[in-house]
């Protein structure tokens, strides 16, 4: 799973025992993306461990494209009929 934030919780519950519970029960990998000037990325790379993912700050659209390059070049493919 790849999640994009501002990085700032505003509301809901623990995220990082969200991510925990997505990939200790369900084997979901949770990375996090940042793009905010203002976010926590230190909570952003503990939910981005929890989940057993990597956490990527993006401070610009030419980062957040270099982000997204390398997620493609290293998750799994799986192909379909």
């Amino acid at each position: 799973m790849i999640v994009m934030t501002a990085g700032i919780q505003n509301r809901g519950s623990d995220p990082v025992a969200r991510a925990t519970v997505a990939y200790q029960t369900y084997g979901i990998i949770v990375h996090v993306i940042t793009f905010s000037n203002d976010a926590d990325q230190v909570k952003a790379a503990a939910i981005a461990a929890a989940g057993s993912g990597l956490h990527y700050h993006a401070a610009s659209g030419s980062a957040l494209i270099a982000v997204f390059e390398e997620l493609a070049r290293t998750l799994p493919t799986m192909l379909t009929r």
